[in-house]
């Protein structure tokens, strides 16, 4: 279908141009010049070495297209081969596209018509600086839009897995349900064998041996990729729940850097404690994949926040997955409900924060030294008081305050029964305090030795209320008496 070069010029108006060496050698770091090729003949092949001068890997692979993703590297460009999905009479199918990235320029080629290469198209042309911006950014967002066909199939997945739940609590025939069951776990595994390979693509660009400052590195498209790779997984995970007649609940976490084994192992602790038997086993291959991606993308920055492996925790009505963002809990709902209380209260003290935000986090950081230092008296009330301040004056979004708030009281709770926070589980027959007050109130004795001045304030008001009562009912009497 020919070539379409298109030059962005930050400082001037964005045109079309005729391809050419001439051309090419005049950019500059504010123009950006996009070309783009349908269905590429020799001749087309020839005009772009003739104009960008592309090593011979490069020239080699273009003229060799291939329907699998694959990175070749040269100091001078690098080319990526990205695989999105096209819908075509109501069918979806893969459709590869290379890109090729070199200082000021993106060339991409492609057998067919691709959709989203012309939505991408649309959103730019309107932008004044996109000369501006350097190769690797603009195939970022490229390959961001190319990958946005997934999330469209992940979409789709939500609506089947919608219609499933709708059969299941409607009781209706159960050969339907097996058939949405097999069409959803069709168009999963067509997605995963789309998405699988590309990790590969992506990967080795974040090695300390590729030089990145020539073009850049489209840091969004693996970081796009990740999500609908998570997107997917989590669809599998649904149908499966689904067969088996299990819920699912989430409770989001950030782990701390270096945290991930520690928050296993007290997860799994708390669940034991619980009275609930589960076995740790490591998690399959398929589930490290987006957190080893993200770590090759990123770089040093979050190695410490991704873990080696991923943990499960199995039991016979229950299964715990722990992410570093999320610990996804699947089983029956009784079983659900008594473990979401035991990861909650366990979860106050161990390697993970409950809030996103820089301030709710600084707050949880203080909570937990608060529960080290298993502070009494005057300095736990100055501490709590502290605490209480930074809650009624950080700009903190109104779930982080309820949660933090949660941790707050589970932690003051806890250190006045004389406990270590994040040990005392709720139980079927109450909290522990409840338990304790029922054995001889140790709890309320422990506050007492403690707390002999603040102990002391509170019975002498009990006592003058209890006299000003006595006061009223006599003169009450008086009075009746006196008619």
């Amino acid at each position: 279908m020919g070539i379409r070069a298109r030059l962005y010029d930050a400082q001037g108006e964005d045109k079309e141009i005729d391809l050419s060496a001439n051309a090419v050698g005049k950019l500059t770091d504010e123009t950006l010049l996009w070309v783009d090729v349908e269905q590429p003949g020799p001749a087309d092949l020839k005009a772009i070495e003739a104009a960008f001068h592309f090593p011979a890997p490069i020239m080699k692979a273009l003229a060799a297209p291939g329907a699998e993703a694959r990175l070749v590297r040269t100091p001078e460009a690098i080319l990526l081969t990205v695989r999105a999905v096209e819908e075509s009479d109501g069918r979806e199918s893969p459709v590869a596209v290379d890109l090729v990235a070199r200082r000021n320029a993106v060339v991409t080629l492609h057998a067919d018509a691709v959709l989203t290469i012309d939505e991408f198209a649309s959103h730019v042309s309107d932008e004044q600086a996109l000369g501006k911006l350097d190769a690797g950014s603009f195939i970022g967002g490229l390959v961001d839009t190319m990958l946005g066909s997934f999330r469209r199939q992940v979409e789709r997945i939500e609506e089947l897995v919608d219609r499933l739940d709708e059969i299941a609590l409607r009781g209706e025939d159960p050969g339907d349900f097996l058939e949405h069951v097999v069409a959803l776990r069709r168009r999963a595994a067509m997605l995963r064998r789309i998405l699988v390979p590309q990790r590969e693509t992506f990967g080795p660009l974040s090695r300390p041996d590729f030089e990145l400052h020539a073009c850049g590195y489209p840091l969004a498209a693996g970081l796009a990729l990740m999500l609908v790779f998570l997107g997917t997984i989590g669809m599998a995970r649904k149908v499966v729940s689904l067969a088996r007649r299990w819920s699912d609940t989430h409770i989001p976490i950030v782990v701390k850097p270096n945290g991930y084994e520690r928050l296993a192992a007290d997860l799994d602790t708390a669940i034991s404690d619980a009275g609930i038997d589960v076995a740790p086993r490591e998690a399959p291959a398929v589930m490290v994949v987006p957190g080893k991606l993200l770590a090759r993308v990123a770089g040093a920055s979050v190695h410490g926040l991704v873990p080696d492996r991923l943990v499960r925790l199995v039991g016979k009505d229950v299964e715990v997955l722990i992410y570093p963002s999320d610990v996804a809990i699947s089983g029956r709902k009784v079983v659900t409900a008594r473990l979401q209380a035991a990861l909650a209260s366990r979860l106050t003290t161990t390697e993970a924060w409950l809030t996103a935000s820089a301030q709710g986090q600084a707050i949880e950081d203080e909570l937990e030294r608060l529960a080290e230092t298993r502070l009494a008296g005057n300095e736990l009330t100055d501490a709590l008081a502290s605490i209480d301040r930074h809650l009624a004056t950080e700009d903190l979004p109104y779930d982080e305050w309820e949660v933090l708030y949660r941790e707050r009281l589970q932690v003051e709770r806890d250190l006045l029964l004389g406990a270590r926070p994040g040990e005392e589980m709720p139980s079927a027959s109450g909290t522990a305090s409840a338990a304790r007050s029922a054995t001889g109130g140790a709890g309320l004795v422990a506050y007492v030795r403690r707390n002999p001045l603040g102990t002391g304030v509170v019975a002498a008001g009990l006592a003058l209320m209890a006299l000003n009562a006595a006061l009223l009912v006599a003169e009450l009497r008086d009075g009746a008496s006196r008619r």
